[in-house]
C-alpha cells in the first residue's frame, strides 16, 4: 500500500472515506500545523533553542528513555530534570529520549502549543478522559540524532498522529500482513536487521510542521536525524473501534484461558480480576471502554453516525463484561 499525500487542505468528509475508512497511511504538508503557537514561541526560525524551551516548560521532571547501541528498552526508563536533559542534548553528549511525556499537564492551555487539526478532532478517547480529569494519551517527544523508537504497534490498536516541531524523523512502516503471527506478538526490536521485513517495509521522511497519520494495526519504527521535537496523539473513534475491540476481546481470551484454573475458587471476583490482568498486559480494559463509549453516545458534537457505532459497541461491551 502507498503513503497517501496531502499538500493542501481537503474536505474532512474526503479524509474520513479516503483515510481513517479505507485506513490508509498518509503524510501532512506544513500546511496543517502552520499557525501553531509552539513554532513561534519554542523555537528561533525553527532552530532548536534550549532557553525557550526551559522558560516554557520549567525545571520540571521528565521522563527519558536511554538509547544505545541495542536501541531504547522500557527498563532503561528514568527521570531526569528538563534542563538537564535539554542542556545535554544541546551539547551533543546525551542518549536519552523523551518520550511518552505526558506534557499537556504541565501547560496552561494546550491553544498556547497547537491547534488540534480538524481531521483528528473526532478523538473518543482523548475528549473522554479530558473530561474526566485522567491522564490522557496526549504526548511530546524530544531527542537528539539517531535516537530511536523501536518497532511496535500502537497502543491497543489505536490511530496516531505526529506532527514534528523542529527537526527530520524517518519513518519504516509495515502492514501486518507482512508479519507472521509469532512476529506480530513479539516484534523485533530493530526492522533494520531484518531483511525480509524491510523489502516490503514503507520509508517516510518527515520534516518539520508536517503530520504523520499511522493507521489502526501498522507496525513502525521512527529514527531521529537530528534534534527533533514532536507532538504525538493516539485515539479512536467510529472507524477504527473494531480493531481496539477485537484486540482487547482477544487478549481477555487469552488471559481468562490461562486462569480458568482459578475461576471455582476466586467467585465473584474473577471477573474484576481478569479486567486487572488486562489492563495490565494491555494499557486498558473493558470497564475503561465502556466508560469511552458511554461518552462519546451520548456527545451530540461526533454526529449521528459516530453516536450509532458507539452505541453499538456500547452493547458488545456490556455483554462481555456481563460475561
Amino acid at each position: 500500500m502507498a503513503l497517501c499525500y496531502f499538500d493542501a487542505n481537503i474536505p474532512r468528509q474526503d479524509f474520513e472515506e479516503m483515510v481513517l475508512k479505507q485506513n490508509t497511511l498518509c503524510k501532512f504538508g506544513r500546511w496543517i500545523s502552520e499557525n501553531w503557537a509552539c513554532f513561534r514561541d519554542w523555537f528561533d526560525d525553527g532552530e532548536f533553542e534550549t532557553s525557550r524551551m526551559l522558560a516554557y516548560f520549567g525545571d520540571i521532571e521528565v521522563p527519558v528513555t536511554i538509547c544505545d547501541d541495542h536501541g531504547p528498552y522500557d527498563s532503561t526508563k528514568i527521570t531526569t530534570k528538563m534542563s538537564q536533559f535539554l542542556n545535554e542534548l544541546k551539547a551533543g553528549v546525551s542518549t536519552k529520549y523523551l518520550k511518552d511525556w505526558h506534557f499537556c499537564e504541565a501547560v496552561k492551555s494546550t491553544a498556547d502549543v497547537f491547534d488540534l487539526p480538524e481531521f483528528f478532532s473526532c478523538d473518543w478517547l482523548n475528549d473522554c478522559l479530558i473530561d474526566q480529569g485522567k491522564q490522557d494519551y496526549r504526548f511530546l517527544y524530544c531527542g537528539g540524532a539517531d535516537t530511536w523508537t523501536p518497532f511496535h504497534v500502537d497502543v491497543f490498536c489505536s490511530y496516531s498522529w505526529s506532527v514534528n516541531i523542529t527537526g527530520h524523523k524517518t519513518w519504516l512502516f509495515l502492514s501486518s500482513e507482512h508479519l507472521s503471527e509469532a512476529e506480530k506478538m513479539n516484534p523485533p526490536n530493530d526492522i533494520r536487521k531484518h531483511s525480509h521485513l524491510m523489502k516490503n517495509a514503507i520509508q517516510v521522511e518527515q520534516g518539520p510542521g508536517e503530520a504523520i497519520f499511522v493507521p489502526s494495526t501498522w507496525f513502525h519504527q521512527v529514527c531521529n536525524r537530528g534534534i527533533t521535537v514532536s507532538i504525538n496523539h493516539n485515539w479512536f473513534n467510529a472507524y477504527n473501534i473494531h480493531h481496539v475491540f477485537t484486540l482487547l476481546k482477544s487478549d481477555l481470551d487469552l488471559i481468562t484461558h490461562e486462569i480458568s484454573f482459578l475461576k471455582d475458587a476466586m467467585g465473584d471476583g474473577y471477573d474484576d480480576h481478569c479486567q486487572v490482568l488486562l489492563r495490565a498486559n494491555s494499557g486498558f480494559n473493558f470497564d475503561e471502554l465502556k466508560q469511552v463509549l458511554e461518552f462519546a453516545a451520548e456527545n451530540e458534537k461526533y454526529g449521528e453516525f459516530q453516536q450509532s457505532k458507539a452505541s453499538r459497541y456500547l452493547d458488545k461491551v456490556k455483554d462481555v463484561l456481563s460475561g
